[in-house]
């Protein structure tokens, strides 16, 4: 029998046996019974900043007489003559706090305890990548990653083209279909991202039917227009995901394709009313690259302006759920050291709404142009997890748990995982990670 169950038996019990043994005496309550007694439910979370609030409320006690006492509490908690808890939890005080509140009225007394999770309001998770990422990957591999990626949060990325040929234009890429089902199965929160361009900006928007406009492979092309529509509203539709991006960072492809960027704005907000028109809860966004965004970008060999004003033409639009960033700070940095601490405060200047990262590393080795080193990787993840407290951070997710075994064709990627292609290696940073996931992570 649970113990709330036990309590109420009891009480009726105490009720029935009052009524029926002291009827002469006037009767007896329930309060005269069980002496002093808790009868609220205390608030057990609060984000790190937020005030936290809970109206403590008794019984059994004499109500002149009734005084309320913190006999174990965090630095700065308070209770008032009437029974609100107050406090307001910093960084500092992440994780778990205990706290005992006494009621007394000097003959009657009772204590109630509980723990409150300080936390930052955010989801943690890391991009599918497991033993043997990718191409020596077994469908073992692939049930352990399911199976562990609590440990680094309730988010698991995918990522893919959104089509898988030009002739299934407008159906649901394979990718996401088996994300949806495999997050169904697994118990994790998918974020499923669509991408028509690649990191260098080289458009996938060719149709293979007659092309209408006069850039076939951009977004003047109403039949790609309409095919990529049909695809995202039909995902939303059948699958409902929590989270959906469309667009990869679509600032470096502005930058190669200068004077398309109204056509995707236009292509980006219809695909939003479509997908809030069948799947309301889900939350939409694009990503940009943040270095190239802030026209850094020296060991990439990036001579860019800034492109702040693609973030400004969706702050003034206001459809979408927020923006995302991946964030590479070695394309630009030689070590974490020399990341100012503001690196991410001017997004704020520009977006005031909710703010993702779906893809963040940094690598554990030299590769070429770029630095490299576990206790740099891990340094790295550490100082990020400082400069975001107080931004409205929606997501963070970690590039890899494992590397990725294609990497070296692809400089400033190798060895950018928590742990080496084949599990043998586990560094410093996949604990940082599961710490920052305990303490911060929203209940």
């Amino acid at each position: 029998m649970s113990a709330v169950r036990a309590t109420r038996l009891l009480r009726l019990r105490l009720v029935l046996a009052c009524a029926a043994s002291l009827p002469l005496l006037g009767g007896c309550s329930e309060t005269d019974l069980l002496g002093a007694h808790f009868v609220t439910t205390p608030v057990t979370s609060v984000e790190a900043g937020e005030e936290y609030s809970y109206a403590a409320r008794s019984a059994g006690v004499q109500p002149s007489l009734k005084t309320y006492t913190l006999l174990t509490a965090p630095a700065g908690m308070t209770v008032s003559a009437s029974g609100l808890v107050s406090w307001t939890p910093t960084f500092a005080e992440l994780g778990i706090d205990s706290v005992r509140l006494q009621v007394s009225d000097g003959e009657h007394t009772d204590v109630q305890s509980w723990d409150i999770t300080v936390h930052q309001d955010l989801l943690f998770g890391v991009n599918y990548s497991p033993l043997g990422h990718t191409g020596s990957t077994t469908q073992m591999d692939e049930s352990d990653f399911a199976a562990e990626h609590k440990d680094f949060g309730k988010l698991v990325g995918y990522m893919g083209n959104w089509r898988d040929s030009e002739a299934s234009a407008g159906t649901i890429p394979s990718f996401a279909s088996a994300a949806m089902v495999q997050a169904a199965s697994s118990g994790f929160v998918p974020v499923i991202g669509f991408r028509w361009a690649d990191s260098n900006g080289a458009p996938d928007l060719t149709s293979d039917g007659i092309t209408f406009g006069t850039a076939p492979n951009s977004w003047a092309n109403q039949e790609t227009r309409d095919e990529f529509l049909m695809m995202v509203e039909g995902f939303a539709s059948t699958y409902a995901p929590r989270y959906l991006y469309l667009g990869y960072e679509v600032n470096t492809w502005s930058l190669a394709n200068p004077g398309h960027w109204p056509d995707w704005l236009s292509q980006l907000e219809e695909c939003t009313e479509a997908i809030k028109a069948v799947s309301p809860n889900t939350f939409v966004f694009t990503t940009f690259q943040y270095e190239h965004m802030q026209g850094l970008g020296e060991n990439q060999g990036w001579v860019d302006a800034d492109q702040w004003t693609l973030v400004d033409d969706l702050e003034s639009g206001a459809f979408l759920d927020g923006v995302g960033f991946t964030s590479y700070p070695h394309f630009e940095y030689d070590t974490p050291a020399l990341i100012p601490a503001d690196y991410y405060d001017e997004i704020g200047m520009h977006w005031t709404g909710q703010i993702l990262f779906p893809e963040l590393g940094w690598p554990a080795v030299v590769d070429g142009a770029f630095p490299g080193s576990p206790t740099q990787q891990d340094d790295m993840m550490s100082g990020f997890m400082t400069r975001i407290e107080g931004l409205p951070i929606e997501l963070a997710m970690w590039l890899y748990l494992h590397d990725f075994d294609g990497q070296a064709g692809t400089p400033g990627f190798m060895d950018i995982g928590m742990r080496s292609n084949d599990g043998m290696v586990v560094r410093p940073s996949e604990a940082t990670w599961k710490t920052a996931t305990d303490l911060r992570e929203r209940p």
